[in-house]
């Protein structure tokens, strides 16, 4: 299941998630998992997997935007 959902996750609609989240639950009921998962946490630790490999010699880092700089609060805080 986690192959392929950065292609279909675009595609689930709230009913489809809720579906598959009982899924889950249920196959943690059974004891088929040892852990609870959730569509959601599922999603975003594929998208993490999937743009961490996205390293500057990868073929697909060339479509990603810029970075962001990082900027720090605390120096743009008008309290010091």
């Amino acid at each position: 299941m986690l192959r392929a959902v950065i292609a279909w996750c675009g595609f689930l609609t709230s009913e489809l998630l809720n579906k598959t989240d009982a899924f889950l639950r249920k196959a943690h009921k059974f004891v088929y998992t040892t852990e609870i998962a959730n569509v959601a946490d599922l999603l975003h630790i594929a998208d993490n997997k999937l743009f961490t490999l996205c390293l500057p010699f990868h073929c697909l880092h060339s479509l990603l935007p810029q970075p962001m700089p990082v900027r720090s609060l605390y120096k743009e805080s008008f309290i010091n």
